[in-house]
């Protein structure tokens, strides 16, 4: 029996695996720059912009998008959790320009994010907590050496 298979012939296993190593590189790419980054703003930002999957989209959203549905409420609420982000982030010895970045990223998050349908998606996209936890991996990196 001939069990070479053929270039776009995969099974679910290997497109499981493929995925599990392109999703294991998304990851890795938040968390090895956040090297001096305290661990529990990763984990909050990858709660807030990438924990859930899409199904059928490979797409990834966290609570921030789902907070976004509740009108108003939800974007409130989603803002206070980024601004403890940010205030960590000062916290941690990050640089005012870097900590008015990281406030410009959560307004436009914020003030998008009130359109009823567009902020939604645009939450999805945008993923504001993840872009601060990047500017301050490079902040605190940039202070080591």
């Amino acid at each position: 029996m001939n069990t070479s298979k053929a270039a776009g012939d995969m099974s679910f296993r290997d497109t499981k695996a493929k995925t599990n190593r392109r999703r294991a590189g998304r990851e890795a790419s938040v968390s090895d720059s956040a090297a001096a980054v305290p661990a529990h703003l990763v984990r909050l930002a990858n709660l807030m912009d990438g924990r859930y999957r899409i199904p059928l989209t490979g797409w990834r959203m966290g609570l921030d998008s789902i907070l976004g549905f509740i009108p108003g409420v939800g974007d409130s609420i989603g803002a206070i959790v980024s601004l403890y982000i940010v205030g960590q982030a000062w916290r941690a010895g990050a640089s005012k320009g870097t900590v008015g970045r990281m406030l410009g990223n959560l307004g436009a998050d914020f003030a998008i994010g009130l359109v009823p349908v567009v902020g939604d998606l645009f939450d999805i996209g945008w993923r504001a907590n993840m872009r601060n936890v990047k500017l301050l991996a490079k902040d605190l990196e940039k202070k080591d050496n």
